[in-house]
């Protein structure tokens, strides 16, 4: 009888047996294998999908950031200078099929993609206005019905998915040169309901850390690129009115005409052109008791208006209209006051010298000016006052190219807008802009 180790048969058997469960195993799992591939081919295909919308998507933002920055940078330049180097930016980017392209209208119409307005950093949204020009908005559109094209799907005919269709928005807010300011003041408020819009920055001088420096309460607003201010003293709660980047003990520029010389006034004076109905041509010259207007309308011809005793005294509907005239208010009282619906308004000096470009220059002596009412001051040049304070209340407005003043202070549903920088160094065309979405 042979033993269990000489039966060639039972080892046989028994490796037969231990390898059917295994054989069993691996065919279940190339089973489900099969089974499971579409399934994983399909995860992967999605991802593949989601990566090229993803990067579809980092193009299109890409290209806004782009042309938000080129345009908002050559803001002070005007609309031909915004589109031209809009449309550069945009040409430099890639859309699905070619370059990017972005249409462009004026007047923020409804088919342009390049919007003007103002950055709201309190409510951190972009406010279309193109009375405030201080921002832009680009948008970049990938669309089947666009120029740009769509990014495709690889599934659209399995899935009926078509074409995906997105948009990339940025907005960039013009950052002036170094030192730029359109308004120069020891001391700013605003105040009620009233605004102040200076588009190349406000710089202001006050240093002392025992008073405030600037302070804005209720629904006032300062509409600015940057506001300097040489000390710390910003009123609580300030920083909510204020637009634009704010900087306190920053440094901030002097006054460009703290030593240029004065206009020569000359040793005799002209007659009271009085004040009366109809149109009064005025004869430039030397005005020792100042003017004063009730009614009708005044012609400051081309010339220098030297300004003693009240200075410019406009109420009622009296309007004054400067075309290439000089006011320069001498004596310590020569004060502007525009009360009613008195109006001041004008081109600049034209005469080639120190005071070209400027419209007003105020007294050497600490006074203080006053709109009020529907008055306004509207020239095309600028104001030269630092040692005035002026004041504006009810719905009165000021507008200039650029001002410096003592104190300049809002409220009311006042308006004031000042539309270019004329301290700017050290470079005048380094234009930046900066994003803010």
């Amino acid at each position: 009888m042979p033993t269990a180790s000489t039966n060639p048969n039972r080892h046989t058997t028994n490796r037969w047996r231990s390898r059917r469960p295994g054989l069993h195993r691996r065919g279940v799992s190339t089973i489900l294998f099969i089974v499971a591939l579409p399934a994983l081919l399909m995860f992967i295909w999605l991802g593949v999908e989601f990566a090229l919308i993803l990067r579809a998507g980092n193009q299109a933002k890409i290209a806004a950031d782009a042309i938000a920055l080129a345009a908002a940078a050559r803001l002070p330049d005007g609309y031909a200078a915004v589109s031209g180097d809009a449309i550069a930016a945009a040409s430099a980017n890639r859309a699905p099929n070619g370059t990017v392209s972005i249409p462009i209208a004026p007047d923020n119409d409804a088919a342009s993609d390049l919007l003007f307005g103002y950055w709201d950093g309190t409510a951190a949204q972009f406010v279309p206005d193109l009375e405030n020009g201080t921002a832009v908005q680009a948008t970049v559109r990938f669309a089947a019905d666009n120029a740009n094209g769509a990014p495709g799907i690889m599934l659209s005919g399995l899935f009926e998915l078509g074409f995906i269709d997105l948009q990339r928005t940025s907005v960039a807010v013009y950052n002036p040169p170094s030192q730029a300011t359109t308004l120069l003041t020891r001391r700013l408020f605003a105040s009620d309901d009233a605004i102040i819009d200076a588009f190349g920055g406000v710089s202001v001088t006050r240093t002392s850390p025992n008073g405030t420096a600037v302070s804005v309460t209720g629904n006032a607003r300062i509409e600015t690129s940057i506001l300097r201010v040489a000390g710390a003293g910003i009123a609580p709660g300030s920083e909510s009115g204020i637009g634009g980047e704010l900087f306190t003990n920053a440094t901030v520029p002097g006054d460009p005409y703290e030593n240029t010389t004065r206009p020569s006034v000359p040793a005799s004076g002209e007659s009271d052109p009085g004040s009366g109905s109809g149109t009064t041509n005025v004869t430039p010259g030397w005005y020792p008791n100042g003017l004063t207007f009730t009614s009708g309308t005044y012609d400051l011809s081309d010339g220098i208006f030297h300004l003693g005793g009240i200075g410019l005294d406009v109420s009622g509907n009296a309007a004054v209209v400067g075309s290439g005239a000089l006011i320069h208010l001498v004596d310590s009282g020569s004060e502007i006051t525009v009360s009613g619906s008195g109006s001041i308004t004008g081109t600049s000096y034209q005469t080639p010298g120190d005071w070209f470009g400027v419209s007003i220059i105020g007294s050497a002596s600490a006074n203080a000016w006053t709109l009020d009412s529907n008055s306004f001051l509207d020239v095309e040049g600028l104001v030269i006052a630092p040692n005035s304070s002026i004041s504006l209340s009810g719905s009165s407005r000021f507008d200039a190219t650029g001002c410096a003043a003592r104190v300049y202070s809002v409220s009311g549903s006042s308006t004031s807008t000042f539309t270019d920088a004329f301290i700017v160094a050290p470079n005048p065309t380094a234009g930046r802009a900066r994003l803010a979405d």
